[in-house]
């Protein structure tokens, strides 16, 4: 994120006011993921330029909640049904690599669940997919590969480029703003 701030003409900061706070965090929790930075730069550097300008202004210059919430369940719902599944079949081929089928077929089963979750797109449905998310948390983590952390990484850019795409659209009445998700054929201004 340091860079997004330097190329917006920013101070140096790790939370650039020209980016979106959910994107942000996003991206500060994935760059600390990642083993070093040739990975950071495969992965990160090529979205940067996507980011600056990704903050959604209300016309009074405060942040446009509307838009702030749709991003994070994007990120909520792409955590529990693109994430979470990935390192269960990661943890699902080393455990069969093992020998342990049985083990293996229960993290295809657990990642087959979270991925028939409902689209995460509000809290009901986020505290849904939380706890089929504990029930299905068993074993996991450290399970990773190449191929899956690559996996996860290319659906991470998937991801940020879905968030971007949430614009705030003025409509007539400045004090309210229409949420829609933009043509993923170009870079789209928000107006507000």
């Amino acid at each position: 994120m340091e860079m997004v701030s330097y190329i917006a003409g920013e101070r140096f900061s790790a939370h650039p006011f020209c980016a979106c706070p959910v994107i942000t965090a996003f991206m500060i929790r994935w760059n600390d993921d990642l083993p070093d930075n040739a990975a950071r730069d495969r992965w990160i550097k090529p979205l940067v330029l996507e980011i600056v300008g990704s903050r959604a202004l209300r016309a009074d210059g405060t942040d446009d909640t509307e838009v702030l919430v749709r991003r994070a369940f994007l990120c909520a719902d792409a955590a529990c049904r693109q994430f979470a599944p990935l390192a269960f079949e990661a943890a699902g081929r080393a455990l069969a690599l093992a020998g342990l089928i049985d083990h293996a077929a229960e993290m295809a089963k657990h990642a087959a669940q979270m991925r028939a979750l409902p689209v995460i797109n509000s809290a009901e449905s986020a505290r849904a997919a939380r706890a089929a998310r504990a029930a299905s948390a068993a074993g996991a983590a450290g399970a990773d590969s190449a191929d899956s952390a690559d996996q996860i990484n290319e659906s991470r850019v998937a991801v940020v480029r879905e968030i971007l795409a949430v614009l705030a659209v003025s409509m007539d009445d400045s004090s309210s703003s229409e949420i829609v998700t933009a043509e993923m054929t170009g870079r789209k201004e928000v107006q507000a």
